[in-house]
């Protein structure tokens, strides 16, 4: 597979921008000729940075997440959230005014990209049965991240897969009523939480316990010469 970028659009922002913004474009145009995704007067496409990272494997997570920041710093771009269920974290891209403008100047000619290499990666659907179960055809549905915070993010997905295995049901609900119970607490805390119920088979996740303290015993002796406790 081939991927291209506009020379001129690389010189004044970046390679690895114009690389991304070529992409945004292309799924926008075909989002517009499907009439798909069209939201506060803008069309959009979505993806993960992690599904970035692997239709793009010659760049980090950390170049894209930057690159992605940059045009929308720089106005070419906006980022939204269309996702059916709350907990999803698919972020979605619109182009701007000025993207466009830029992108007809520059006569970005827009080629075939391969359906399977190229294709967006789909939000989680907005259904009320078990998120981990395709109506469909019984597949696994896995979004692409519930938390900013990558241990963490991983960690709560294996206590999901944890709980599968215990025949709990991880319903729409069930899911984020725990992220809101985790919300309350910083990333530190969540992951002992958590760590703690993949550790007892638990279905829920529990406030910690704060440890008691032992007794401090001085091994000194008094004026009198008896040993002080």
């Amino acid at each position: 597979m081939e991927h291209s970028f506009n020379v001129e659009i690389a010189k004044e922002y970046g390679i690895v921008e114009a690389i991304l913004l070529k992409h945004i474009y292309y799924w926008i145009l075909k989002n517009k000729a499907n009439n798909k995704y069209f939201y506060d007067d803008n069309y959009w496409t979505y993806n993960s940075t992690k599904a970035f990272a692997e239709l793009f494997p010659y760049l980090s997570k950390r170049q894209i997440e930057y690159s992605l920041k940059k045009l929308i710093d720089k106005g070419l771009i906006v980022k939204g959230n269309y996702n059916k269920v709350t907990y999803d974290r698919t972020s979605w891209y619109a182009i701007t005014k000025l993207g466009y403008s830029i992108l007809q100047n520059c006569k970005i000619e827009m080629t075939n990209l391969s359906n399977r290499n190229d294709e967006n990666v789909k939000p989680i659907p907005n259904i009320n049965t078990n998120i981990n179960t395709d109506i469909n055809n019984n597949n696994p549905i896995i979004p692409s991240s519930y938390f900013d915070n990558e241990e963490l993010d991983a960690l709560f997905k294996d206590f999901l897969s944890m709980r599968k295995k215990i025949k709990a049901v991880n319903s729409d609900r069930a899911i984020t009523l725990l992220i809101n119970k985790l919300s309350k607490y910083d990333d530190k805390t969540k992951i002992k939480m958590i760590e703690n119920s993949i550790e007892n088979s638990w279905k829920g996740i529990y406030e910690l316990k704060e440890e008691k303290k032992k007794p401090v015993y001085s091994d000194t002796f008094s004026t009198e010469g008896r040993r002080i406790f």
